[in-house]
């Protein structure tokens, strides 16, 4: 994931460190890290960067300011849209959501009906049985 980040995490905890905020905030960085912790393991300070960079994420969604990759952004919002509702990802939900917000309608449309026919995409999700208490983390969430 580095290798298609502006900004390094090393450079990302710098610049937070030397206040420089809004160089951090609109960077892509914050939106291309997987939280991997892949950065985090090899961090000698025993930085969670992938915790500051979920706090980040936060940031710039509460001060509703410029999200510079839009796409991974409607990405994450289909994702966790589906996850509130069903308890655990299902795909063809947040396929769905993602194409709608991202307005990708076509996009991929070959490859999905594809995995559809050999039963890689299932058009009805597992019904878990916390799916209520799923629910009510996210409220509480939103409520801090």
């Amino acid at each position: 994931m580095v290798t298609s980040m502006d900004l390094v995490p090393h450079r990302v905890i710098r610049l937070i460190q030397m206040g420089l905020r809004d160089e951090v905030l609109s960077s892509a960085t914050v939106w291309t890290c997987a939280s991997c912790r892949a950065c985090e393991a090899r961090c000698p300070n025993d930085i969670n960067i992938a915790r500051v960079m979920d706090y980040l994420k936060q940031q710039i969604v509460a001060s509703q300011g410029e999200v510079p990759e839009r796409k991974i952004f409607d990405f994450h919002r289909s994702f966790l849209s589906a996850v509130r509702v069903y308890g655990r990802a299902h795909e063809i939900s947040m396929i769905g959501l993602y194409k709608l917000r991202s307005r990708t309608y076509l996009d991929d449309l070959m490859m999905g009906g594809r995995m559809i026919a050999k039963g890689r995409l299932p058009l009805f999700p597992d019904i878990i049985r916390g799916r209520g208490q799923v629910g009510r983390i996210f409220r509480r969430a939103r409520e801090l």
